[in-house]
């Protein structure tokens, strides 16, 4: 018989398991689970970094809107170049936007920590998985919530 290996939360860390037709042995600690502190670090980090982007964002998209309106006091704004800045602009607008509903969702999740509700899934209450909150510290809903919603979205 093969041996079947699993992978196993147990309290800070995960760890690999071994099963065969002898029993499953412990083999190896594969990393920590990031604790609330390093989390919460991390949201820190990316709340900053997302503001430095959209003010960047921000500022690019009003150097367009400087040069586009130059082009048109001088007349030789060409409709292949008008449609051009336009295309950069609104791609620049939506970027900004798109940042700016991640800060948010970023924003919300530390606000969690100061009331207590970080990690918990704001459709069932059930504690949301360590590994998903290491991979997306601002994920507002466990997995199984998560999926049903994404149904739900596909279907309308």
């Amino acid at each position: 018989m093969q041996a079947s290996t699993g992978v196993l939360l147990f309290r800070a860390a995960l760890v690999t398991i071994i099963c065969n037709d002898g029993g499953c042995d412990r083999k190896a600690v594969i990393r920590p689970v990031a604790t609330n502190e390093v989390l919460k670090r991390r949201l820190e980090e990316e709340r900053d970094r997302l503001k430095r982007e959209i003010e960047e964002l921000a500022s690019q998209a009003s150097v367009m809107v400087g040069l586009a309106s130059e082009h048109d006091a001088y007349g030789n704004h060409l409709a292949d170049e008008a449609s051009s800045d336009t295309f950069e602009h609104e791609k620049l607008l939506a970027l900004e936007n798109h940042l700016r509903g991640l800060l948010s969702n970023v924003e919300d999740a530390l606000l969690k920590f100061d009331t207590g509700a970080y990690g918990k899934c704001e459709r069932c209450g059930r504690e949301i998985n360590a590994e998903r909150l290491e991979a997306l510290p601002y994920a507002s809903l466990c997995i199984d919530c998560k999926s049903k919603q994404e149904k739900e979205r596909r279907r309308r």
